[in-house]
């Protein structure tokens, strides 16, 4: 089985593919793949770099190339995580597979702040204005090459609500895979 994991930034998807990871479940993620392309440039893994790098590689490869990329390294049979979904092309890729399910994890603003500020990344928000100017640009793509959240989280065969403790994740997540395995 593939889950591919999709949802805004903070929204806790690493914090699900390590659960899934803890279990066993094979580890994929769209942006390993981007990174992969930026070294080949030379460039630096940057917020802005990666975002430009993948719109450049749908464009010219179509919208669906990164999870293309990540099933050829995914052995028949696996169960894995495919994390970072962020254009509904990828899914529609993934559905090549019968045994794919689109999760959106989804959590309210304010924790995943909390969460972006803990993590410490370069580039990320670091107040809610901030937070959701970049909602705001990765909801929707009017080119339909970049990052499209809101549609994926509509396109979403399971929705996991993270709003609480790791440990009430843990258990959301625990339920949401009895109901699909």
């Amino acid at each position: 089985m593939i889950i591919g994991l999709c949802g805004y930034v903070g929204s806790g998807k690493g914090a699900v593919a390590e659960y899934l990871r803890s279990k066993g479940w094979s580890y994929y993620s769209t942006t390993d793949v981007i990174r992969e392309e930026l070294a080949l440039h030379g460039l630096a893994v940057t917020r802005a770099n990666l975002i430009d790098m993948a719109n450049s590689l749908r464009a010219e490869h179509g919208g669906g190339v990164l999870a293309e990329r990540i099933l050829k390294r995914i052995p028949a049979g696996a169960n894995a995580i495919v994390e970072s979904i962020r254009n509904p092309a990828e899914a529609q890729a993934l559905r090549a597979r019968d045994d794919f399910v689109l999760v959106a994890v989804k959590a309210p603003a304010q924790p995943r702040l909390m969460r972006i500020i803990t993590r410490g990344r370069a580039g990320d928000p670091t107040n809610l204005v901030e937070l959701k100017a970049l909602d705001e640009r990765e909801s929707y793509d009017v080119n339909k090459s970049g990052i499209q959240i809101k549609e994926l989280v509509e396109l979403a065969d399971k929705v996991v609500l993270n709003d609480g403790s790791l440990e009430l994740l843990r258990e959301r997540v625990d339920v949401m895979l009895a109901t699909i395995l």
